[in-house]
């Protein structure tokens, strides 16, 4: 895969994350712009599928951290940008299961990837996936 290719489909999918986790279109911008400004070097070599999912991996670790980053220094940032029964809904999760369903949702990720994000077992992160879940539909019913 050319680089121009791999740009364009991982910003996409870490632009939909950041923009899912922080709610807010101008600063998910901007987030995303880093992250990739950031890496832009890895990119470039990016030319076999292990490579991209290396990267992939990288890059969402890296959006992890930068929204972390941006949520503790906006502790009452403005939500009003994104789909507000969403954001309900999430506030309904503690931050470890936030992350895990947003990486899994948003980001597309397997089990093993997000296990490689957040630095926690693959076991860790079926349990928190699976109550997040539970505790989703308990609100919904």
């Amino acid at each position: 895969m050319k680089a121009k290719e791999s740009y364009e489909e991982l910003f996409s999918e870490i632009y939909k994350y950041v923009l899912a986790c922080v709610g807010n279109i101008s600063e998910a911008e901007r987030i995303t712009r880093n992250i990739f400004l950031s890496t832009l070097n890895d990119l470039r070599t990016a030319n076999s599928s292990k490579t991209k999912t290396h990267i992939k991996t990288f890059l969402y670790k890296i959006a992890r951290n930068q929204v972390n980053d941006y949520l503790k220094s906006n502790p009452s940032s403005n939500k009003k940008e994104g789909n507000i029964d969403t954001i309900r809904m999430l506030e309904f999760l503690n931050d470890d299961q936030r992350d895990i369903l947003l990486l899994k949702i948003c980001g597309r990720l397997s089990l093993e990837e997000i296990s490689k994000v957040t630095g926690q077992e693959i076991d860790h992160i079926k349990t928190g996936q699976t109550e997040a879940l539970r505790r989703l539909c308990g609100v919904l019913t």
